[in-house]
């Protein structure tokens, strides 16, 4: 989906909403792809991805949410810069913002 917003009176931007799984690296590979054929380059990686499971203390977490939340923290993280990476290096330009 493109939805054209106006920055300030003079520049255009255009954003593209995308969903996608981001522990799935099938997904974060058409993220990529997705965005590199749009856009013909990528300059950012705003790779502000998580969740918590709000005041549960570590006894009380049940390991399959564990391995959830560390599946969308660390391993979306990587899978988005693992496929998003390549495409900068080639630009021999880009940043990644990591939050």
């Amino acid at each position: 989906e493109i939805m054209p917003s106006l920055v300030g009176s003079e520049m255009c931007i255009r954003d593209r909403v995308q969903a996608a799984d981001i522990t799935d690296e099938s997904d974060c590979k058409d993220i990529a792809s997705a965005c590199l054929g749009h856009f013909d380059k990528i300059d950012i990686l705003h790779n502000n991805v998580g969740r918590s499971e709000g005041d549960t203390t570590t006894v009380d977490m049940d390991p399959k949410i564990w391995d959830e939340l560390m599946a969308m923290n660390l391993k979306g993280m990587f899978m988005t810069c693992k496929h998003v990476l390549p495409i900068m290096r080639k630009q021999k330009d880009g940043v990644i913002i990591g939050q």
